[in-house]
């Protein structure tokens, strides 16, 4: 019987560990998976994340991070409330030449509304990053 329950614990803690290295994990080489981050970022008020895909410089260029600093931001918002959770998010278009990008995300919420941002990107060293301005609204 203790040999099963130490099977099933490593099991659980190999499982955990993935988990934990893939939600840690980004690939800022693609601005694709940079400008998803960053609206998940963004809607669920998760500060970290949106730091990663944010240079520090442009913190105060962005009004995300305004309302982050502010205690208002989406996640906390009469919006979010409204709409719910997100449904669903997919890339509908992408632009990339040579440093600068421009993604098209559609995201769909539980309550059914729909929206479709543009996110723009800059690429410093190899890494993607959110250019300071580009979206605010949901």
């Amino acid at each position: 019987m203790t040999n099963k329950i130490l099977k099933y614990c490593k099991h659980g803690l190999f499982y955990i560990g993935l988990l934990l290295l893939s939600a840690c994990g980004m690939d800022q080489s693609d601005p694709e998976a940079v400008a998803l981050e960053y609206v998940e970022s963004v809607y669920f008020a998760n500060l970290p994340r949106f730091k990663m895909v944010v240079e520090e410089s442009d913190y105060d260029d962005n009004e995300d991070y305004r309302l982050f600093i502010s205690k208002d931001s989406t996640a906390k918002s009469n919006t979010r409330k409204k709409r719910g959770d997100i449904a669903l998010i997919s890339v509908t278009d992408r632009y990339v030449n040579k440093g600068r990008a421009r993604i098209r995300i559609k995201v769909e919420f539980n309550n059914g509304e729909r929206r479709i941002l543009a996110i723009g990107l800059h690429k410093k060293d190899d890494l993607w990053y959110i250019n300071p301005s580009t979206w605010s609204r949901w």
